[in-house]
């Protein structure tokens, strides 16, 4: 039984509280309740430190990608061979490079080669000139002057003036 006692400045205070029948159970059944809250509350917060650390992550490497004052603030962290964050790259860095010595020795001085680069300009490949087949024998005024050949002749049959 509970016994309420009211004081003269509006304060309440209960005494005596039985916990009856369901008592004990409705108490365990309150601290499970609060355990889990807790333990959600605290997976909660480690997903959310997970969540800004790859947000910060990201945006570290997005400034690095595009920034390049930023660049200079982080020396250590940009790939110019990769021209790209400095992310695990560093076997592969040291393995292209030293690939691309060994190239440099056995190319012959003098030896006209052509760069295979992909959209964004890296160089994929060199060639040589003679295996590339991109290498035209004609000089650039005669490739000029055989396009110029190729305009007149197509306005002479369209009669365009």
């Amino acid at each position: 039984m509970t016994t309420s006692i009211t004081y003269a400045d509006g304060r309440q205070e209960s005494v005596g509280t039985d916990r009856g029948v369901f008592g004990s159970l409705l108490q365990l059944r309150r601290e499970r309740k609060q355990r889990e809250a807790r333990a959600a509350r605290e997976a909660r917060l480690v997903k959310l430190d997970r969540d800004i650390k790859a947000l910060e992550t990201w945006h570290h490497e997005w400034r690095l990608r595009w920034d390049k004052d930023y660049r200079t603030l982080h020396p250590g962290e940009w790939c110019g061979y990769h021209k790209g964050p400095r992310t695990g790259c560093e076997w592969l860095c040291t393995t292209t490079r030293s690939y691309g010595r060994m190239l440099e020795r056995r190319r012959v001085e003098g030896e006209d080669v052509v760069d295979i680069v992909t959209w964004d300009g890296r160089v994929v490949r060199r060639v040589p000139a003679h295996a590339s087949g991109t290498v035209s024998p004609l000089t650039t005024a005669e490739r000029r002057q055989a396009t110029r050949n190729v305009v007149d002749w197509v306005r002479s049959q369209v009669d365009v003036p």
